[in-house]
């Protein structure tokens, strides 16, 4: 039983990881986005004179650095709020966030959740190793939220196995 304990808490990491990885490509594209139809905007609707349409394009990479913070906090908490507990990344792998006393988010767990992630990205990526290195496989954003990723495949086979249980056990 421990070994099986082993491999799925293993799994969880993975599958963590891994959406952690896909919601950090949705964040890059939407900003990627953003800034392009941004520049699309300036050299559509104003006609500007060519230096400036160059200069335009030259510093949209400090643009991008500067809306990226809010993208990336705006991204998780309303995806989480909205999604009921899932992102892009944690719905293509059937994980979900849920609350640890009583399985409802709400919008402060969401905003907290996201400036865990907020305050791991920016101050320092090791921080997300946090969770390999706990025994509940917990990390700040978990922490500081009150929350905990949920593998749903695993939770639909445990309460499976529960109600297969309690039948046997009441004939």
């Amino acid at each position: 039983m421990k070994g099986k304990d082993n491999k799925s808490f293993n799994n969880l990491l993975k599958k963590r990881t891994f959406s952690f990885l896909i919601d950090l490509l949705a964040i890059h594209y939407i900003n990627k986005g953003f800034i392009l139809s941004y520049e699309r905007f300036l050299k559509s609707f104003f006609l500007l004179p060519l230096s400036i349409s160059q200069e335009i394009s030259e510093n949209l990479g400090k643009l991008s650095l500067a809306t990226l913070p809010f993208i990336f906090l705006a991204y998780f908490t309303m995806m989480y709020y909205l999604g009921d507990g899932q992102t892009i990344g944690k719905f293509l792998l059937n994980l979900k966030i849920k609350e640890t006393k009583n399985n409802r988010l709400t919008l402060l767990n969401c905003l907290m959740r996201s400036l865990g992630y907020f305050f791991c990205y920016f101050i320092g990526l090791f921080l997300f190793l946090i969770p390999f290195i706990t025994k509940d496989a917990k990390g700040i954003q978990d922490w500081i939220s009150g929350t905990e990723v949920q593998d749903k495949t695993t939770a639909k086979r445990k309460t499976e196995n529960d109600d297969q249980l309690d039948l046997f056990r009441a004939s």
